[in-house]
C-alpha cells in the first residue's frame, strides 16, 4: 500500500519568521511546537518548518547549502484567482516574485515566488480562467 506524502519539512534559519510567512501566505491554521510549526495546505498536505541546523543534525547531513536548494514546491489550486491571491499574499509578506501569476503556454495559470527562507514555490491551476467559485480560498493579502 502506498501512503500519500503528508508533510514536507523545511529547514530554515529563522523558524518564527518562516512560520509567520507561511501562515500569512498559505494557511490560516498553525500548530506551533516552539522550534517546529506545522500548517495545513487546504487539504493538499501539510508543511512544517524547523531550524536548518536541527533538521540537518536529525538527518545527518550538513546544514551548509546554496541559494537554490535543488527543489521547488508545487502548490496546485483549483482556480487562477486562488493562484493570484497566493502570489499577492506572498509578495505582501516579503517573498521575491520570480514569475508573476499569469496564463501559461499549455492551458494553465501559474506564478513562482521565493519565500524569505529561500524555498521556491510554484503555485498553479490547470485552468486559464476561473470556472467556479474557489473551493478553499487561500488567505487574502493585507
Amino acid at each position: 500500500m502506498t501512503l500519500p506524502l503528508n508533510i514536507a519539512i523545511l529547514g530554515t534559519p529563522d523558524v518564527p519568521a518562516a512560520r509567520d510567512f507561511y501562515s500569512q501566505v498559505l494557511s490560516p491554521g498553525v500548530q506551533d511546537y516552539g522550534g517546529f510549526a506545522r500548517m495545513a495546505l487546504h487539504g493538499s498536505g501539510d508543511i512544517g518548518v524547523t531550524g536548518s541546523a536541527d533538521l540537518a543534525a536529525e538527518t545527518g547531513v550538513s546544514a551548509e547549502g546554496t541559494v537554490f536548494r535543488g527543489y521547488i514546491f508545487s502548490y496546485v489550486l483549483e482556480q487562477p484567482s486562488e493562484v493570484s491571491a497566493v502570489i499577492e499574499a506572498a509578495a505582501a509578506a516579503g517573498a521575491e516574485i520570480l514569475k508573476p501569476a499569469k496564463k501559461a503556454l499549455f492551458g494553465s495559470f501559474s506564478g513562482v515566488f521565493r519565500a524569505p527562507d529561500g524555498a521556491v514555490w510554484k503555485v498553479s491551476s490547470d485552468k486559464k480562467k476561473d470556472t467556479a467559485a474557489p473551493q478553499s480560498p487561500p488567505p487574502e493579502a493585507d
